[in-house]
This record gives C-alpha cells, sequence and structure tokens, in this order.
C-alpha cells in the first residue's frame, strides 16, 4: 500500500482514527493513575492465625498496599469452611468494612 492509499484510507475513517487516538490515550492515563500496584487489591487475613497477618505484612509491604486496605477477620483454622461460615465470617463483614 502506498502513503497516497494510506492516507485516503485514514481520511475516509475520520472516526476509526479518533477512537483508536481515544483508546491509547485513555489505556495510558489508566497506567498513569494505577502506578501503585496496591491501589486496586485488599488483603484479607486471618486473625485466629498469627502466620497469617504475618504473610498479609509482608505482602502488603511488598505490593505497597494501603494500611486502610488491610483486614482481619477471625476465621476458621480449618483448612474448608462452609458456605454459611465464608458467609458469616468473611462475606458480610468485608461488605461493611471495604
Amino acid at each position: 500500500m502506498t502513503p497516497r492509499q494510506t492516507s485516503h484510507r485514514l481520511k475516509s475513517k475520520p472516526s476509526q482514527v479518533c477512537a483508536v487516538l481515544a483508546l491509547l490515550l485513555g489505556t495510558a492515563t489508566f497506567a498513569v493513575f494505577a502506578a501503585n500496584p496496591g491501589d486496586e487489591v485488599i488483603i484479607v487475613y486471618n486473625t485466629r492465625m498469627r502466620e497469617s497477618k504475618d504473610v498479609a505484612a509482608y505482602y502488603a509491604e511488598r505490593r505497597q498496599v494501603p494500611a486502610n486496605q488491610i483486614f482481619g477477620f477471625a476465621l476458621s483454622t480449618n483448612e474448608n469452611m462452609t458456605r454459611a461460615e465464608f458467609r458469616d465470617s468473611l462475606q458480610k463483614p468485608l461488605c461493611v468494612r471495604a
């Protein structure tokens, strides 16, 4: 394709060119505002397990997660939890605090 043909194609589709430019600018702007990887993260740890808090603190420091996005809950220390335990001890309290 010659430069003249390319120029003609761009002139005939200005709305597509504008859309692509807007998308690129929007993506670049988002990257600037989300520069800190921890801004979009919350950390949940089990207050009944000391190791859980240690891991949460380590992760928060590494990912630069703000302190107001770190939540401790008294969760089961078993390997599994029922749906009711999940809902009552984690999901509902997290919705209130977050």
